[in-house]
């Protein structure tokens, strides 16, 4: 203690600590000493008295670490002990300007700052506030601009030189910030922000060993530093691994159990874990100590939502504190309420006037708007709103960044979409969607030595943790399922992460492997037993291998965790694809939330038709369209889609039908060889029973033979492994004809009008639709789509019926992709005469109700109500399209359908002055 050394001695100590201070102070490059050192030392002189000698410790502790308490609260003391109260101190003003920037009131804290430096214009802790400021507000560039001017006056400057490495790495910059941070580390490796800077920046590239190292090293000398346990978090977050995640939360708590940072990172886990009232108590905890906290209060909400709780969120977000979530959240609510000028009125003026939001926020903002004017069939407004936004391209995150092109595209807005690429195109890390996103837009280019280059410039941009996943569904997209599986199985066992895991079961989907999908899923379950999205998979992948029983469940297991409208959304697909319509209606009814919220646009919009809601499913037409288009080009033309088709066909039949008395006079019969709806309904009066398994019929007419069609002489490779699969059936003849082949066919075996109306087809779709019918009609056995992949056994349907077995889609539309019949069957006959004339007679009816399933479903009706019962059950058999999943994968997803080479691509071609930017920015 101070207090029993002799009074000799402590003039002599004094002199000591003040001489160790001159040279702890000196500006000796080869000299540094650790800030613990320099704090300890600072302490040493108060004890002896020497207030005023132990502020320049303090000071210095300050100028490299601003925001260190320790320091600021020790240093406060000393000025008052030293009497230096009067003597002009900044350290209270500077404290409650980064109270205010803690607090988020950025405009407050800037303008402190701002007092601070008219005063001492070289203050440099209020120098980096200002550059904190504009890191928080989002303005990126602004601070990198601050930073390298304090560097300009200060080269060595640590607290300087962070932050311009930070703002480096958040504008996309990871190599230039990596490299700022490691000369930092070497300069001051004791500095307790710059190892924890450098792991973070590892941890963006995805270099995790390296950042573990530096988190161990940290942790295994301070078990609790608040810092690396937050690394930590995020770490095993970035690989989402849930249950990994949810470790280090409850590690972290052990340490801090108050802490706001830890108890949010949990919450917003155990939403992803879908245990959303686990979350929800905790976010309410936080919202107790931090009630004018609009952000937090929107999550909690959003909690509210995923629980089932809409009346508890709506009251929550009606008592919070106007925030930029919060407009977003109450918009989004009434959105899925069907009050979208509501939400245009809430969302305008935030849009047009909100100068205090970052670029994120602001962007937003823009892009809910302009979805919702989309929405409402407002484009001139979208555009308009889109055009005059004061949107910062260059400082948006990835996430934003990917919205902002994903409407731009969807408005034509080729400008801005240009910006936006050449943005993310320009940053040496980009996230995995964002990557996979730009590669989708560079492979509808049909510019195959384009794509290749995009999607290896593209592997070496996103972090090493997000690789495998991106190769894998690049592979997927460029190459095909099969060819990604391949690929995969060659770079030989690797320990996989929840996300890469994630791109192989999907991809082994597409392969149609059901046996080794479903055992993979099952050890992916028990590996990330926290993780939903596996189970979320299997259930999915039941439903499309025809098994909806076995898919509810797995949903039924989901439902023990707290996660009702997750479920229900999933519950609801499931029924309406397997056909249920009459649970998913009574599911709807009883759910008490908006069906919006519950289904997609198109899925209300079919399952309206389906239960003949005409009015209904019209009112949801720009829904629909909004939804299905990849750019406005497509929307424009929603009406030559099959769905808008439909839609159009419902208008023409309500006036045709007409009503009172009129509507007795229309020849009911004429109505449904013309029109969908009426030949649906007709086929729901004949054949009402529900069939929920194969029948095995005594025997069977159809013969076995197996006829494909494609164009062009060969087939893409993918194209041809996908029909390889029914060239291999055992006891089967498969046939694949080409345009040249199918020409003589008609010649052959029907006449020159046959095969004259082939030639009048629009385009390869109709040549198609018209060939199997003819082929059928005139030969017999199965008929399948290029795309459709077997993976079962073929004899389970041939001998499900003796004439001819067709499946029937949910809507009430009867599939045309995959057909079994015998030779002249009467039903081929009639629809092989509709599909004649409408091609002879130049119809431009969209492809579906021309020559596809609208018209055989046509064809069915008119067969139905020419032909006795009796008959009908002996020669047709009806199924639902689920149970032909079991034995056939529908619409294998192949890489020419993402471009335009395919007949059916939802988006319109890529501007040239766009591919033109890509091939500059890949060349450079």
């Amino acid at each position: 203690m101070v207090e029993d050394k002799p009074a000799s001695v402590l003039p002599r100590m004094l002199q000591r600590l003040v001489a160790a201070r001159d040279i702890m102070l000196s500006n000796d490059p080869d000299f540094s000493t650790p800030i613990r050192a320099r704090m300890s030392l600072a302490s040493a002189l108060s004890a002896l008295g020497a207030d005023a000698e132990a502020i320049p410790l303090y000071d210095s502790v300050l100028a490299e670490h601003p925001s260190y308490p320790a320091a600021e609260k020790a240093r406060a003391k000393a000025v008052l002990a030293a009497g230096l109260a009067d003597v002009p101190d900044f350290t209270s003003r500077l404290e409650q300007a980064r109270s205010c920037l803690k607090q988020g009131r950025l405009s407050d804290a800037q303008d402190a700052f701002d007092r601070i430096l008219v005063d001492d214009p070289e203050n440099q802790p209020a120098q980096i506030g200002c550059i904190d400021v504009a890191l928080r507000k989002g303005d990126l560039s602004r601070a990198i601009a601050l930073a390298r001017q304090g560097l300009e006056r200060l080269p060595d400057n640590i607290p300087f030189g962070l932050r311009l490495a930070q703002g480096l790495q958040r504008k996309g910059h990871i190599v230039e910030a990596i490299d700022l941070f490691e000369d930092m580390r070497r300069r001051a490796p004791d500095h307790p922000r710059t190892g924890i800077s450098l792991a973070r920046a590892y941890l963006d590239t995805g270099r995790l060993s390296e950042a573990q190292k530096i988190v161990g090293r940290i942790l295994s000398e301070t078990p609790g530093d608040r810092e690396a346990l937050l690394l930590q978090i995020d770490m095993a977050k970035a690989v989402n691994d849930l249950d990994e995640t949810l470790h280090n939360c409850d590690v972290a708590l052990e340490h801090h159990p108050d802490d706001r940072t830890f108890l949010d990172r949990k919450a917003h886990v155990l939403m992803r874990c879908a245990r959303p009232l686990e979350a929800l108590a905790i976010l309410k905890r936080l919202c107790a100590n931090a009630p004018d906290d609009g952000p937090l209060q929107a999550r909690t909400a959003r909690a509210c939502l995923a629980a089932g709780r809409v009346d508890d969120a709506q009251r929550i977000l009606r008592q919070a504190p106007a925030s930029i979530p919060v407009t977003l959240l109450l918009a989004e609510m009434e959105e899925q309420a069907g009050d979208i000028d509501v939400a245009l009125q809430r969302l305008a003026p935030h849009v047009d006037s909100d100068a205090s939001a970052t670029p994120d926020a602001t962007s937003a903002l823009v892009v809910k708007f302009c979805t919702l004017c989309l929405r409402n069939g407002q484009v001139d407004r979208a555009r308009c709103a889109l055009a005059s936004a004061d949107i910062e391209v260059e400082n948006l995150q990835p996430i934003h960044l990917l919205q902002l092109m994903q409407v731009a595209a969807k408005m034509d807005a080729n400008e801005i979409m240009t910006v936006a690429l050449d943005s993310a195109l320009s940053r040496d890390a980009i996230p995995h969607p964002l990557a996979m996103h730009i590669l989708r837009l560079v492979q509808s280019a049909g510019r195959p030595d384009l794509t290749d280059r995009a999607r290896d410039m593209l592997e070496q941009r996103v972090s090493v943790v997000q690789r495998a996943a991106f190769r894998i569904e690049s592979d997927a997209l460029t190459l095909g399922p099969d060819a990604a599986i391949a690929r995969a199985r060659a770079s030989g066992p690797v320990r996989r992460n929840p996300d890469s895991a994630r791109a192989l079961a999907s991809a082994l989907l597409q392969t149609g492997n059901c046996d080794l999908l479903l055992r993979y899923l099952s050890l992916c379950r028990h590996r990330w037993p926290s993780d939903p999205d596996f189970a979320i998979h299997q259930a999915n992948a039941l439903g499309e291998l025809g098994q909806p029983e076995e898919a509810l469940a797995v949903l039924d297991e989901l439902a023990s965790v707290d996660a009702p409208l997750n479920i229900m959304r999933r519950r609801l697909r499931i029924l309406y694809e397997s056909g249920r319509l009459a649970e998913a209606e009574k599911l709807l009814e009883t759910a008490g939330n908006p069906p919006a919220m519950l289904l997609s646009p198109i899925i209300r919009l079919l399952l309206n038709i389906a239960r003949d809601r005409i009015d209904a499913a019209l009112a949801l037409a720009s829904d629909v369209a909004t939804q299905i288009a990849g750019d406005h080009s497509t929307a424009a033309r929603f009406s030559v889609t099959h769905i808008g088709a439909l839609l159009n066909e419902a208008r023409i039949y309500k006036l045709a039908r007409g009503t009172g008395p009129s509507a007795a006079q229309v020849d009911p019969k004429s109505l449904q060889r013309s029109f969908f709806l009426p030949a649906k309904q007709a086929i729901d009066r004949n054949r009402p029973e529900a069939v929920d398994a194969i029948p095995t019929a005594d025997h069977s007419d159809i013969p076995r033979q197996v006829f494909q069609y494609w164009n062009t002489d060969p087939a893409p490779d993918e194209v041809t492994r996908i029909m390889s699969t029914w060239q291999s059936a055992p006891g089967y003849r498969h046939c694949l004809m080409n345009r040249n082949d199918a020409r003589a066919f008609l010649r052959d075996a029907f006449d020159a009008e046959h095969e004259r109306a082939f030639r009048m087809a629009n385009h390869v779709a109709e040549e198609c639709d018209f060939l199997r019918l003819c082929v059928l009609l005139a030969r017999g056995g199965i008929y399948a789509d290029a795309d459709d992949r077997l993976i079962g056994d073929p004899e389970v349907l041939r001998r499900a019926g003796r004439g001819m077995v067709l499946l029937r889609e949910p809507v009430g539309a009867i599939a045309n992709n995959l057909l079994l019949a015998r030779p002249g069957h009467p039903l081929l006959q009639i629809a092989v005469d509709m599909a004649r004339d409408s091609l002879l007679a130049r119809e431009n009816d969209n492809t579906w109700s021309k020559t596809g399933p609208g018209l055989l479903t046509r064809a069915t009706a008119a067969y139905l109500s020419d032909t006795s019962p009796d008959e009908v059950s002996r020669d047709l058999t009806l199924l639902p399209r689920y149970l032909g999943q079991r034995v056939v994968q529908f619409h294998v997803r192949l890489p020419y359908k993402t471009t335009q080479v395919h007949w059916n691509m939802t988006a319109g071609a890529l501007p040239l002055d766009i591919v033109r930017m890509i091939e500059r920015d890949l060349a450079d």
